[in-house]
């Protein structure tokens, strides 16, 4: 059996109408959408390092957070394009940010996480595929065919979202300002 998608399921928001119909929201992502939850929180430097290095030590900083590690693989191999940088705790980027403008500049590559079976042991995995100066297999590029064509997305944005809102420290029980306290659901009743 072919692996089509792998990802994070974000949220789901069940929904009933009025005519007893019911209904559930999903958010889902693949699985460099968790390198979007993961920020900085250390300073970190690389000097005169080939660029999928350092690439893979960013990855390899998120897994190494509490409750991180996703079990993403990657291989070793090199773009022969050595970089320096450094990347400050105190502006607190996503990790996906700091990939994504990493691979951005002149003579960059191309990253993704690819889900498929292991060739050794048939088991799932998620693969950091890196490509210099893009991602191939063979002669041709990557085509994604399965599971068909996409008919609608959504992606949400912006501080209302409930991904991009950031609180600061608070008591448990303790009412976020700003934020009303919302009665609980009402389920409607079983038939």
């Amino acid at each position: 059996m072919s692996i089509w998608w792998g990802g994070i399921l974000w949220s789901t928001v069940s929904k009933v109408d009025e005519r007893g119909f019911a209904s559930i929201e999903v958010q889902a992502g693949t699985f460099d959408t968790y390198l979007e939850h993961r920020r900085l929180f250390e300073t970190l430097s690389a000097e005169a390092i080939d660029q999928l290095d350092i690439a893979r030590n960013l990855v390899d900083y998120a897994q190494s957070l509490p409750g991180g590690d996703t079990g993403i693989e990657y291989d070793t191999h090199l773009s022969g394009v050595k970089r320096s940088r450094s990347f400050s705790k105190h502006d607190q980027p996503s990790v996906r940010e700091l990939l994504d403008k990493l691979a951005a500049v002149d003579n960059g590559f191309e990253w993704r996480i690819r889900c498929d079976r292991g060739p050794e042991t048939g088991h799932r995995r998620k693969l950091l595929e890196l490509g210099y100066p893009r991602i191939t297999r063979g002669e041709a590029d990557v085509v994604l065919t399965h599971p068909g064509p996409v008919l609608t997305y959504e992606r949400p944005r912006g501080r209302d979202h409930p991904r991009q809102r950031v609180a600061g420290p608070r008591r448990l029980g303790q009412q976020q300002p700003g934020r009303r306290k919302q009665a609980p659901a009402v389920r409607p009743p079983h038939r």
